[in-house]
């Protein structure tokens, strides 16, 4: 039985909300582990939700409104009555099920050491590394763990012990020097996007109006999401 003809089920049976969305697009299968260093690509980034929210008992229908998967976790705490977290940043999707009200400008992707990438929809700007990047590229953490291994003696006797962010509930953390293959991007180009034109994105675009909007949009949510400086310095831009 496919995956949708089961949902459909699910929906005629559900009393509550229903999410369905994959961490990544199934295209990342074809690129394995290499799609996660190079730029985030819409084949990657771009994936499917599909959501049963029975305040508006929406079905069969589709929005064009920019989303993401942060949004789940407010949408179903607001059907259950709680008020989401202050550090939680995604919004409640009830009206944008439905009729489609946008719950945001502009989303901010990407992965640790690689491209800062926002959208609004229409564009996708991809901000790379300028030279001497990798200098201010460092891991701050709790957990000194990478995927496989722990940090090494090395790595830790680098480690400084700073200030943490807005969304570590007052506690310091370890800032330590970047190491390994995440730490140096496969390519240090810059791209801008038209989606509606190449969605594709096999030819980039030259719009100086276009790119300015996109990085006000890049710098501000950088800002809102509390960015360490170094992020700033080794994309070549200030804070606004």
């Amino acid at each position: 039985m496919g995956m949708l003809t089961c949902f459909k089920q699910a929906l005629m049976k559900a009393n509550g909300v229903i999410c369905k969305t994959p961490f990544f697009s199934l295209s990342h299968i074809l690129f394995h582990f290499a799609s996660c260093f190079l730029p985030f690509y819409n084949v990657v980034a771009h994936i499917p939700m599909f959501i049963w929210d029975p305040r508006s008992k929406k079905c069969g229908e589709r929005r064009k409104s920019l989303v993401q998967n942060i949004d789940m976790a407010p949408t179903i705490l607001r059907y259950f009555g709680i008020e989401p977290p202050k550090d939680m940043q995604g919004f409640d999707l009830e009206r944008t099920i439905r009729d489609d009200t946008p719950v945001r400008e502009a989303a901010l992707f990407g992965i640790h050491g690689g491209h800062v990438n926002v959208t609004d929809g229409r564009y996708v700007y991809m901000r790379g590394w300028v030279e001497g990047g990798e200098a201010c590229h460092y891991n701050y953490t709790l957990t000194p763990m990478h995927i496989h291994t722990r940090f090494s003696v090395e790595e830790l006797g680098q480690a400084e012990y700073v200030d943490g962010f807005s969304f570590t509930k007052g506690l310091k953390v370890l800032k330590v020097p970047g190491t390994g293959r995440g730490s140096s991007p496969q390519t240090r180009e810059t791209f801008l996007f038209d989606l509606e034109n190449d969605y594709g994105q096999m030819d980039p675009v030259q719009d100086s109006e276009v790119e300015e909007r996109m990085i006000h949009y890049m710098l501000q949510l950088m800002q809102e999401n509390d960015a360490p400086e170094p992020i700033f310095v080794s994309e070549g831009c200030c804070r606004n």
